[in-house]
C-alpha cells in the first residue's frame, strides 16, 4: 500500500508536467536568457553616417512638437505606451548582441564593476603614431596606434578643470558595463607625449568639416594648450578601438534596413528605453545617434 501511495505523487507530476505549457518545460537558458544568436549576411555596402544636425533637430524639436498634436500620444497615456518587443515571456530582457545582463542576473563585487569589461592593455612600448586628431570640443584629443597595431582613440580634461571629463567618461563606462550594455575597453593613463610620432598621412577636420592634412605644429598646438606636466606626462583616457570593422552609428528609432538581424524598431527595444533612465541617473545630456556604433 505505501508503495502505491509513493507512486501517485510522481504520476500526478508527470501528467501535470506534460499539460503544461511547452515554454514551461524548456530548458531555462535556453528560452528565457539568450535571444536567438544572428544569422550571416553580407556586409553592408555603405557605412551608415550620421546627420547630426538633422538627429539634434528632430530630437529637439520636431519629434516633441509632433508628440505635442498627435492623438497616440494622449492614447498611450491613458491605455500606457506600445509593449517592448526585444523582452521574453516572462517580461525580461535576455542577453543579445544589444544588451547582456550582468548585475541584474547575480551580485556583482565592487572589483568587478571597477575593472570594467575585457582585459585592458597598456600601449605597447615604443613610439605611438597619431592617425588623425581635433582640437575642437570639450573634450579634444586625436586617434593613435602603437607598435603592435592597437588602436586607441585617446582625450583629455579641459585644462581648467583637471580630471573632471576623463573620470566621469571612465566612472559611466563602469557603471554602463555593469548594468548591462555594450561598452569599449578604456582606462585613465599618465601618457608620455615624447612617445608621440605624427604618421605623414594623418588628417583632421578643419571647421567646414572637410579632411586636411594634420601638421606636426597642431598636433603641439593640442598638446601645449592642455597644459602637461614638467616631465612631459599628461593625464589621457586610452578607449581601445572595438574588433571588427565599423559600420557607422545606429538611429533610436526604427531599424536598419541592411541589416536582417535588426528585426525590432529600436523605440521599441527595452534594452534601448533603459538606456535614458541610466543616462539620466549619469546626467548624460549627450545620448544622441552620433555616439552610437555598430
Amino acid at each position: 500500500m505505501s508503495a502505491r501511495r509513493s507512486i501517485v505523487p510522481l504520476v500526478a507530476a508527470g501528467i501535470a508536467a506534460a499539460c503544461a505549457p511547452s515554454w514551461k518545460r524548456a530548458p531555462h537558458d535556453e528560452r528565457f536568457q539568450r535571444a536567438p544568436g544572428p544569422v550571416l549576411h553580407p556586409r553592408p555596402a555603405l557605412e551608415a553616417v550620421a546627420t547630426d544636425w538633422w538627429d539634434r533637430l528632430a530630437s529637439s524639436t520636431l519629434l516633441p512638437l509632433g508628440q505635442t498634436v498627435s492623438p497616440a500620444r494622449y492614447v498611450e497615456a491613458a491605455v500606457g505606451a506600445r509593449a517592448a518587443l526585444d523582452v521574453n515571456r516572462l517580461g525580461e530582457v535576455p542577453d543579445s548582441t544589444w544588451f547582456e545582463n550582468r548585475i541584474g542576473r547575480r551580485p556583482m563585487t565592487a572589483a568587478e564593476i571597477a575593472r570594467g569589461p575585457g582585459d585592458w592593455i597598456e600601449p605597447a612600448p615604443g613610439p605611438l603614431t597619431v592617425v588623425s586628431g581635433k582640437l575642437e570640443g570639450a573634450t579634444p584629443g586625436f586617434v593613435m596606434h602603437d607598435t603592435a597595431g592597437r588602436v586607441y582613440f585617446v582625450k583629455f580634461d579641459p585644462p581648467a578643470f583637471p580630471e573632471l571629463s576623463t573620470g566621469a567618461e571612465l566612472v559611466a563606462q563602469r557603471l554602463l558595463h555593469a548594468a548591462g550594455y555594450l561598452v569599449p575597453e578604456m582606462q585613465v593613463t599618465q601618457l608620455a607625449l615624447d612617445r608621440l610620432v605624427l604618421d605623414p598621412a594623418a588628417q583632421r577636420r578643419n571647421s567646414y568639416s572637410q579632411l586636411v592634412p594634420m601638421t606636426r605644429a597642431y598636433l603641439d598646438g593640442l598638446l601645449s594648450n592642455l597644459n602637461p606636466a614638467p616631465d612631459r606626462r599628461l593625464r589621457a583616457l586610452l578607449s581601445r578601438a572595438t574588433p571588427g570593422r565599423s559600420l557607422g552609428p545606429f538611429a533610436y528609432r526604427s531599424v536598419r534596413v541592411d541589416d536582417p538581424n535588426d528585426r525590432i524598431p529600436h523605440e521599441r527595444r527595452r534594452s534601448l528605453r533603459g538606456l535614458w533612465v541610466f543616462s539620466a541617473w549619469l546626467n548624460n545630456t549627450d545620448v544622441r545617434q552620433e555616439n552610437t556604433l555598430d
